[in-house]
């Protein structure tokens, strides 16, 4: 077990958060804008010479929306058949009874009768539900964003799904709670998302961050509410709090904001999930276009008491043999050559001399076992170092 202030700070998300800095802007923020004011300000035109109210808006684009976002995550419905789906909602059930955490939603075939499209039919009726408390309750009421009603949007989008409750690595995860387990990018490895334990207080400053976008800013240098949206997306899907569903969540974030500033919800058409991924995938990895900052950001946080295994676990996980890359420089060998059978007397010592280990990572054009190898020859030049 590693020392209070350890663990603590593992929890606290402050070494994800302060290397991503994902709730800051940054000088190149400000530059885009510059570069695209005209082209926003003329977005922000539209929005005000529209006609009908945001708040009628949205609930007319409730179908349109739902489908949509049901759509990057890959629902093959199509949006006439989303359409019938609200319909039949609305003609045979009380939609403000089907809120209710305890009620009995209605049965796929009972909304469309389409064999085979039973789990798709109940992600639409799903997101339905979900966009109507975005509007009647959040929205209308004019209720604060908080994590009792994010993870009642999650509830809301898994219910009777697959997701809703999922056994990984023999961690039950459940819908509207945050995720236990560590997560990764499939397809983007280099996306880093916090662990498990970092979610709650990355997620409340989540909060916090869209609160303040949200209200009144008194700032010198002020960014388009479109730009908000963006980042609004992009942190909510890099802290990655549920083990599925996030990107459903985080774009009822995105069009929450949105209808509060005078805008209608993003619907996308025809997006390319490729390209959507993508531009998430460089939100976090162009976080910093200073050719100098870290390329692959690489992380760890390890606490354990002495003689542990702390090291061996790092080294045999991340370089494969430690036997080759730490011990000859420990015994003063080159890099590369082997250790005489027999070994010399620095063999088989603990060469990281502490009851606690932290380790945060950050190599620029290095590959990532460099940069760790790089990081144990530093700490075995003085193996009484208190690191």
């Amino acid at each position: 077990m590693g020392t209070k202030e350890y663990l603590d700070l593992g929890k606290s998300g402050k070494v994800w958060e302060n290397y991503f800095c994902p709730f800051e802007w940054r000088a190149q923020d400000y530059d885009f804008y510059v570069k695209n004011s005209s082209f926003l300000d003329e977005i922000s035109v539209i929005k005000d010479t529209i006609e009908i109210p945001t708040k009628d808006l949205f609930q007319r684009m409730i179908v349109n929306f739902s489908h949509q976002s049901c759509i990057i995550k890959g629902n093959s419905l199509g949006s006439a058949e989303s359409q019938i789906i609200w319909e039949k909602m609305n003609q045979d059930y009380n939609i403000d009874d089907l809120q209710h955490e305890d009620a009995q939603l209605p049965e796929p075939k009972s909304l469309l009768d389409k064999a085979g499209k039973e789990i798709e039919i109940v992600e639409i009726r799903n997101h339905l539900l979900a966009t109507h408390y975005l509007y009647y309750t959040l929205l209308k009421s004019e209720q604060e964003i908080n994590i009792d009603n994010i993870k009642k949007i999650h509830r809301t989008l898994l219910k009777d799904t697959p997701q809703e409750r999922i056994n990984v690595w023999g961690k039950i995860q459940k819908a509207g709670m945050f995720r236990t387990v560590s997560m990764q990018a499939v397809g983007y490895h280099l996306t880093v998302y916090p662990y498990g334990e970092e979610v709650p207080a990355l997620t409340e400053r989540f909060v916090q961050f869209y609160k303040t976008v949200t209200g009144d800013n008194d700032e010198p240098y002020q960014i388009h509410p479109l730009m908000n949206a963006c980042r609004i997306l992009s942190s909510f899907l890099h802290i990655h709090p549920f083990y599925d569903g996030n990107g459903r969540v985080g774009l009822s974030l995105m069009a929450l904001y949105l209808a509060r500033g005078g805008f209608p919800p993003l619907v996308f058409q025809q997006l390319d999930r490729k390209e959507y991924a993508d531009a998430l995938y460089k939100a976090q990895a162009e976080k910093d276009m200073n050719p100098f900052a870290p390329k692959h950001p690489f992380r760890l946080l390890i606490a354990g008491t002495s003689e542990s295994g702390k090291t061996s676990m790092v080294v045999h996980l991340l370089l494969g043999s430690k036997y080759p890359k730490i011990y000859p420089w420990m015994s003063g060998e080159k890099r590369g050559h082997k250790i005489p059978k027999g070994g010399s007397k620095a063999f088989g010592e603990r060469y990281i001399p502490c009851n606690n280990l932290i380790v945060v990572v950050q190599h620029q054009d290095e590959g990532l076992w460099e940069a760790i190898q790089c990081f144990y020859e530093f700490i075995a030049m003085d193996k009484q170092a208190s690191w």
